[in-house]
């Protein structure tokens, strides 16, 4: 893949989204807006070569897009829904283009052709219904993978096509418990960050993955409990505060919102994609590793209550 740095990167100019002043939040309130004038445009520029779409579509965004969970660099996540009674090309020609658009505006293509130049992303409602159920009743692992990964759908442009979607998610996991097992074990974490020491694990170049490290056991926990709670909310925080009393989920979310800060004024100044979730350990002060290691001792505690609390009251 072509490194995307800031001095080539066209998303960025005019913008200081590397500024560790800048907040996670403003960082992805630009995102939003830009990748939405992006569809928008080859939207336009569709019609205006091809004439109007078949039907009215719209257009999701998925991952840490669909979370509000950015940072400075990120690559595609994102599908369409349309309207039509029968799957068209055009449409697929459309996400085609997005993909295109966003990758000349430096957002890497997905790796796993999440993406809205993918068929499995680009489809019309009813087809997007009859694959969900399938996911649901054929749950192994990549079934499950593709369901979470739709659990963080959100609508960026059109109707809230998937916003409604997810409710047939939420709506058979509750009656069908064989799930709960299959959902936590594909988003356990199972790499050790820790020494017996409590020592930090790093690569040879003293870095940590923070987004796998430090951001992902918050926003796995506070996925399943959206599954469990039917909570329609796709940002992490939102999703914490709305589990069970029992589970302090207030208190993980100001954790959580304290990581992304964290994030923001430590890895916002790299200046790749390939590069922007590592956090270099040796270049921190001792109070900032301590600042590290709570963050990973938090989320692993609120992964293990987690899991626990809807192993014990689905199975009780």
């Amino acid at each position: 893949m072509e490194q995307i740095t800031a001095s080539n990167n066209p998303f960025l100019q005019g913008i200081s989204l590397q500024d560790p002043s800048v907040s996670w939040e403003e960082v992805n309130v630009w995102h939003d807006r830009r990748i939405e004038q992006l569809f928008k445009e080859q939207l336009s520029l569709f019609e205006d070569d091809h004439g109007p779409l078949p039907s009215p579509c719209s257009f999701y965004v998925m991952g840490s897009a669909g979370r509000g969970e950015q940072a400075a660099f990120s690559d595609q996540d994102h599908g369409i829904l349309y309207e039509g009674k029968n799957d068209s090309d055009a449409f697929l020609k459309l996400g085609e283009r997005v993909a295109e658009a966003l990758y000349h505006a430096g957002y890497p293509y997905c790796e796993g052709k999440v993406m809205s130049s993918n068929p499995l992303w680009c489809r019309n409602l009813s087809s997007m219904e009859a694959q969900l159920s399938t996911w649901l009743d054929q749950p192994d692992w990549e079934a499950v993978r593709y369901l979470m990964i739709f659990m963080d759908a959100r609508t960026l442009s059109g109707s809230a096509h998937a916003e409604k979607m997810k409710q047939i998610i939420t709506d058979s996991v509750r009656f069908r418990p064989e799930l709960m097992d299959r959902i936590i074990a594909n988003t356990s974490f199972r790499r050790k960050r820790r020494n017996m020491f409590g020592q930090v694990i790093t690569d040879i170049k003293g870095n940590i993955n923070y987004k796998e490290s430090i951001l992902f056991p918050f926003v796995h926990a506070a996925r399943i409990g959206a599954v469990f709670e039917k909570v329609n909310e796709q940002h992490t925080p939102a999703r914490l505060r709305a589990l069970p009393p029992a589970l302090n989920g207030e208190a993980a979310a100001r954790v959580f919102e304290e990581a992304l800060s964290f994030r923001q004024q430590h890895v916002a100044q790299e200046d790749s994609y390939e590069t922007i979730h590592l956090l270099n350990m040796k270049s921190l002060k001792n109070e900032e590793k301590e600042k590290v290691k709570q963050f990973m001792k938090e989320g692993k505690r609120l992964y293990r209550n987690v899991t626990a609390y809807y192993r014990k009251r689905d199975n009780g």
